[in-house]
């Protein structure tokens, strides 16, 4: 009996030796199965993904420091030389062209110099009702001399001395209506509060406005040495055209000052005409240095300007 149990309890045993080794070898071969076939994810990370294709980073393009000719600027210049070239009109003779002669354009003004923002404003107004079209010095003397043609009722405004109105007040007024004037600075009275400054200058002749000489410092040529005189009508014209890089064509005589040697003088250094204080409207018969213009007074506004140019049929 008792070997009979031994027996039993040694087969127990072995069964149970066997079913361990039998389910330790299935658990190794199923942990070498799952090595070999790697699972979605760590295939993802060894598996090389597709490059993507990446859109090309944007690139600047630098605008031409100088624009072509037929592009467009985009903030234009006022008073562009096309604004105001008449070549293309018929031509017709001007006999008779008015200058009108300002100084100062301000409020407040104690002598007949002054004349008020808003008589100048409505000047401004007179002309755009009446048809009247500013046009430049040299473009009159073209006319005369060229047959440069004109439009029917033009009209030169000139500024004496160079005040500091003329780029404060006038100088804005006339690029709103997209007109020209004539500048007579006087090329020593750069610095200073009052006076039209080197770089106004130049901002005014690059808008198309025409600067002209006023002399060095305002001497009287008529009186004057002839080798004082000389000096102011070559070297006013020199600095100028240093301050604005222009041509200066035109030369306005300090208080209407002048005699046949003046003239003379203003030939030989290559003005192109010379304008006096003289009254009354323009004309070659006067001579292209010695033409007269019309005074502009203290309290002159429109009506009194239409008055004044009645006689032209303005």
């Amino acid at each position: 009996m008792k070997k009979g149990l031994a027996y039993i309890l040694i087969l127990t045993l072995v069964a149970a030796l066997g079913f361990l080794l039998f389910a330790r070898k299935s658990i190794s071969s199923e942990k070498l199965i799952n090595s070999a076939s790697p699972s979605p994810s760590a295939s993802a990370a060894v598996l090389p993904s597709a490059p993507e294709t990446a859109a090309p980073a944007p690139t600047d393009t630098p605008a031409p420091e100088t624009p072509e000719p037929n592009s467009p600027s985009p903030e234009p210049t006022a008073l562009a030389p096309a604004s105001h070239d008449y070549s293309s009109l018929p031509y017709v003779l001007r006999e008779k062209v008015p200058i009108l002669m300002y100084h100062q354009v301000m409020d407040g003004g104690t002598n007949s110099l002054y004349l008020s923002v808003s008589d100048f404003k409505s000047h401004l107004e007179y002309f755009s009702n009446a048809g009247i079209t500013p046009i430049t010095m040299r473009q009159l003397i073209m006319h005369w001399t060229e047959n440069y043609p004109l439009p029917e009722k033009p009209i030169v405004l000139t500024f004496d001395d160079g005040y500091r109105s003329m780029y404060t007040t006038v100088f804005p007024l006339l690029k709103e209506k997209g007109w020209p004037a004539t500048f007579y600075a006087v090329s020593g009275w750069t610095d200073g509060d009052s006076v039209l400054t080197k770089e106004m200058l130049a901002e005014m002749a690059a808008a198309g406005m025409e600067i002209g000489s006023h002399s060095v410092s305002h001497v009287d040529l008529e009186k004057s040495p002839a080798a004082v005189s000389k000096e102011q009508i070559i070297e006013s014209k020199k600095q100028l055209e240093e301050y604005t890089g222009k041509p200066i064509l035109s030369i306005c005589y300090p208080s209407g000052r002048y005699n046949e040697n003046t003239i003379a003088m203003v030939k030989e250094a290559g003005y192109v005409s010379a304008v006096t204080t003289k009254y009354g409207f323009a004309s070659l018969s006067q001579g292209q240095f010695s033409l007269f213009r019309v005074r502009i007074s203290q309290g002159q506004g429109g009506v009194a300007l239409k008055s004044m140019l009645a006689p032209l049929g303005y």
